[in-house]
């Protein structure tokens, strides 16, 4: 049987000495393979077709047949692990709590606890204008779902 471990061992074997990373491996019913991947340069078409086929080249169709999907996550997809968040740094986000507020600023850090944002903020005050940034710090456990905008 084909697991997600057998899967994302290949993978890291093919990835050693690259910047690339694994952003979801899933294994489903029929061996429906889907991985997704990344890097820090963005990934390329001809990326996906050389993990492709380095892991063809490692399963064996004729003991188990299997459907093998590899892409890079679109940008509109949500980010699913840290490193795609440190990928991003400086660029602007979306970030969904699990309370339903939104925010949206620049992501500036990101680390194994959570990440921070900055949100700059026009204010009028006696008839000028005041511009302030704000940081606000979140904890992975507060994210619902955070975007690229």
């Amino acid at each position: 049987m084909i697991t997600k471990e057998i899967i994302t061992k290949i993978i890291d074997e093919n990835f050693i000495g690259t910047d690339k990373f694994i952003v979801d491996v899933r294994v489903g019913g029929g061996n429906k393979i889907v991985i997704e991947i990344d890097s820090e340069a963005g990934v390329k078409v001809s990326d996906c077709v050389s993990l492709h086929r380095f892991i063809e080249s490692k399963l064996n169709r004729d003991v188990e047949d299997f459907d093998l999907t590899v892409s890079s996550p679109g940008i509109e997809e949500p980010f699913k692990i840290l490193l795609q968040y440190k990928k991003y740094v400086g660029k602007g986000v979306r970030v969904v709590l699990n309370n339903g507020i939104v925010n949206e600023g620049r992501l500036k850090a990101a680390n194994e606890k959570g990440i921070e944002i900055s949100q700059e903020k026009m204010e009028k005050i006696n008839k000028k204008k005041h511009y302030s940034i704000n940081q606000i710090p979140i904890l992975f456990e507060q994210i619902k779902k955070t975007s690229l905008i």
